[in-house]
This record gives C-alpha cells, structure tokens and sequence, in this order.
C-alpha cells in the first residue's frame, strides 16, 4: 500500500494497537517478490451495538531451505475484531498466519486486473479459553484505476503478532465481490476497500511480543 494511494479509515483501523515494545521475539523474516492483495471490511451494527472490522493480506513469501536453494509461496495474514462501544459483553479478536494451499489464491501477475481467493483457514481467538474457527474466503478482485509505483511501508499489529512490511512495486485499487463467513455470518457484505500491488523487492518481519 503504497504512500501516494490515498487509504480510507478503516485500513487506518487495522494498524490500531501498535506494539511499541523492543522486547519483540523473531518468528520469521522473508523476502518479498510477487504478487500481493489488501482486503478489509467494516461495519456497525446500532442495533447490537457492535463494531466489526475483518482485514486480510497476502504476500509471495522467499524462502531458502538449508541447501541454499530458493522456494517462494503465498502467506495469507488475518485479523477480524468484533467489539461493542456500549461496552456490551462478547467481542473477540481473531487471528490467523499460515501458507496459502496451491490452487486457492490466483492472480493476473504484475497487470493487477483480477485476483481471486477459495481458502477456508482456522483463526484463534480467545472468548472465556482460546479456541479456533473456521474462516471461509471466496472473493473476486477486480483492479480499477490508475497503477501506481512507489515505496511501502507498514506496521500492522494486534495483541497476537506485529507484522512490519517494506516494499517497492506496484499497486492498484481494486473492487472486491464474494463472501468471507465467521459463524456463518457473511462478513464481506459490508463496507469494503481492496488493492491488488506486485512487489518488486521488499521484506516482511513477523514478531510476537514475549
């Protein structure tokens, strides 16, 4: 997400909580080089009085095994928060970081015209005791718009994991259609914002605070 696209408050919403903290432990650090997606979603129930935002991304991760030898794939990462302003009982966080299955995520390469996703992934969450759920995937994306080159950077944490990306590619912005359920509740119909970007080069560090 590049610094001259203009991103709308709810991409805002999900760099909320930021951890400030050095004592961060290293999971993983890779390479950047491919294809990528940003999708978010948000709504507000009054009548519940519940705040919803529901944000993922997905990056060609480089990896190299113990030979030396270079391996890429896409990661997808998660985060849904469901909270009530009225101070109501019952949000939850959820979060989710693995390897995308081939065959689930497809995109057009560096035209950034249309991206899809087919994945069901399990997100942990905590309500009384940590748990998974299901999360089911399976939208379209369609780029719109000017194509814009640039340099990214962005920190995106919760209270599960800090993600810090830097990147110089491409980005685009995009429609997304489809549907993404939690409980059987369609997530993804409601307020959206998607960006189709290719990575020329760039890293991404994952970390989880002690």
């Amino acid at each position: 997400m590049f610094r001259n696209l203009r991103l709308p408050c709810v991409i805002a919403a999900f760099t909320l909580a930021l951890v400030t903290s050095s004592t961060n432990a290293e999971v993983f650090h890779s390479k950047l080089q491919g294809p990528s997606i940003g999708v978010s979603f948000s709504d507000y129930d009054p009548v519940k009085c519940v705040y919803t935002l529901a944000a993922f991304s997905i990056n060609e991760m480089q990896f190299s095994d113990t030979s030396g030898t270079p391996s890429s794939s896409p990661w997808i990462s998660l985060y849904i928060d469901q909270y009530s302003p009225c101070g109501y009982p019952g949000g939850a966080e959820y979060f989710a970081y693995e390897a995308i299955p081939a065959g689930a995520f497809h995109t057009d390469g560096g035209r950034m015209s249309t991206a899809t996703l087919q994945i069901t992934i399990y997100a942990a969450y905590e309500r009384g005791q940590p748990k998974i759920v299901p999360v089911t995937i399976d939208v379209v994306l369609t780029g719109e718009g000017e194509v814009t080159t640039g340099h990214s950077s962005q920190t995106t944490s919760n209270r599960f994991f800090r993600t810090v990306t830097r990147s110089h590619g491409t980005a685009r912005a995009a429609t997304v259609s489809g549907s993404m359920l939690l409980w059987g509740e369609n997530l993804a119909d409601t307020e959206s914002f998607a960006i189709l970007g290719f990575s020329h080069s760039g890293s991404i560090t994952v970390q989880k605070p002690r």
